[in-house]
């Protein structure tokens, strides 16, 4: 395999194939130098082959298996692992669209500022309205007001404390310094991405984004840039499934053990 501009690295688990094909053809049709990855974490030998279909004849695109469904992390760095050589990875959710001018944008950006290590765009639901995705660093208080957000959402202190959570005192109009940038799309270079070791494995899903944000903050800048925005099909799994809640939970317990437990 040669040298490529970017590769990208998606990570499946009984995925929405639609999804994919769409992500898949997005990219391909934005980037001539592009190379894919999609790594199945375990979906299962059916769904794996049918992922192995859907892309058979598609140049640029491999699909591998990781083995084991051991988290979003863990999926994306196996994925890199068997990309080529490239100056940018692109690490990315499979229910993502985004348009060419989009990538091209975030693409010649990150040609001219060789001190930024990790870009995120503007994040849309489908109906075009924003996602607050850009964070602080979060504390506890912060994760219990997210849970409990929509029973609370009557108190204005709640409220405000969210909205300062989410940046939105900064807003999202213009570029600015992200201390948690959301893992549903990020743009690295790689070489500050291999330089921290990738994704914490030790996240199975859940804050995984905002570790690797911080380690990449120690080496690069990490920058919001409204100029590109993708569009996220979005649905929040831990709010309905237990098994999801207790894998936050997990991810929570880990986050605080390694950055320190602050309460606000």
């Amino acid at each position: 395999m040669n040298d490529c501009e970017l590769t990208v690295s998606i990570v499946t688990y009984k995925t929405n194939m639609d999804h994919v094909r769409k992500s898949v053809h997005d990219i391909l049709m934005a980037c001539a130098s592009v190379y894919i990855i999609i790594a199945d974490n375990d979906s299962g030998t059916d769904y794996f082959s049918n992922l192995q279909k859907e892309f058979s004849e598609a140049d640029h695109v491999r699909v591998v298996s990781t083995g084991a469904n051991k988290g979003y992390g863990y999926g994306h760095n196996y994925a890199i692992g068997c990309c080529p050589a490239s100056s940018l990875h692109l690490v990315m959710n499979a229910d993502i669209e985004i348009e060419a001018v989009s990538l091209h944008k975030m693409l010649q950006f990150m040609a001219l500022n060789s001190d930024v290590g990790l870009l995120v765009p503007k994040i849309v639901f489908p109906d075009g309205s924003l996602q607050p995705l850009n964070k602080r660093a979060p504390t506890l208080l912060d994760m219990l007001l997210r849970f409990l957000s929509s029973k609370l959402d009557f108190i204005g202190a709640v409220r405000k404390r969210l909205a300062y959570y989410e940046m939105k005192d900064v807003g999202y109009e213009a570029k600015v310094e992200v201390p948690y940038a959301s893992g549903c799309f990020m743009m690295f270079r790689r070489k500050d991405f291999e330089r921290i070791g990738g994704f914490d494995e030790s996240f199975f899903m859940y804050l995984e984004d905002a570790d690797i944000t911080r380690r990449i903050a120690e080496v690069a800048r990490v920058l919001y840039f409204p100029d590109s925005f993708v569009v996220h099909n979005w649905s929040r799994g831990s709010y309905k499934s237990m098994r999801l809640f207790l894998i936050m939970l997990h991810s929570i317990g880990v986050y605080f053990n390694k950055w320190g437990w602050k309460l606000f």
